[in-house]
């Protein structure tokens, strides 16, 4: 705090007074600002450090026009958060690798679906390219099903374009009793690297099935 002096232009007043030190030196009246604590600057750090995972984090998840999460990471009724909310913290905490400012993300640990009440994934599933056909999916269906697989259940494919550098939800009409899924691309002069991830949603949108990821194809596309 401030404390008095001999008069002078800044009155009677030397010290701290609010984020200003006053003082005299030589006979000088000096003001300058309080220098910026060790405190303030971790805390100032660790805000932009955040901001930037949230911002990197956000951008890949984009895609979700349709609200999907609303279904494939269910909540608690009395839940203070939104879906996207929980799919976002998922991601930070668990998908984000690197340091403070360099991160990037881990596609293989991208996780779209957190089950309570499950169904099964498409048994030995496999993801293949082929030019001038397109990204193709298929599975088996497991010869020793739970009660809760339906063969009516509905998949839900997120594929990664390296290219565009954007993540493309494609929530099907394949159910799991067809065995297969293409996603047609057109013929294009440079090559694309795709990333492609899985899972299962029950008809009546009540069960989920885990996210399986089913790797990366090249291809023409």
């Amino acid at each position: 705090m401030g404390i008095k002096t001999s008069k002078g232009v800044l009155g009677s007043i030397s010290g701290t007074v609010g984020t200003v030190v006053l003082s005299r030196w030589r006979g000088l009246e000096i003001a300058k600002s309080l220098p910026v604590s060790n405190k303030n600057k971790k805390v100032s750090e660790a805000k932009a450090d955040q901001n930037q995972l949230f911002a990197l984090v956000r951008k890949f998840l984009t895609f979700d026009e349709d609200g999907i999460f609303n279904v494939s990471f269910p909540l608690p009724g009395n839940s203070k958060f939104h879906p996207k909310n929980a799919v976002t913290s998922y991601h930070m905490l668990h998908a984000v690798v690197g340091a403070y400012p360099d991160y990037s993300i881990d596609l293989s640990k991208m996780k779209f679906s957190q089950p309570v009440k499950t169904t099964e994934n498409g048994w030995n599933a496999v993801f293949t390219g082929e030019e001038r056909v397109g990204l193709t999916i298929k599975w088996e269906l497991n010869p020793y099903p739970k009660k809760s697989t339906q063969l009516d259940d509905e998949a839900v494919i997120v594929a990664f374009d390296t290219k565009q550098n954007k993540l493309h939800l494609l929530t099907t009409s394949a159910q799991r009793h067809l065995l297969t899924y293409t996603m047609p691309f057109k013929n294009a002069k440079k090559k694309h690297e795709f990333y492609c991830w899985m899972f299962f949603v029950s008809k009546d949108k009540k069960l989920v099935s885990e996210t399986e990821y089913l790797g990366m194809v090249t291809m023409m596309a």
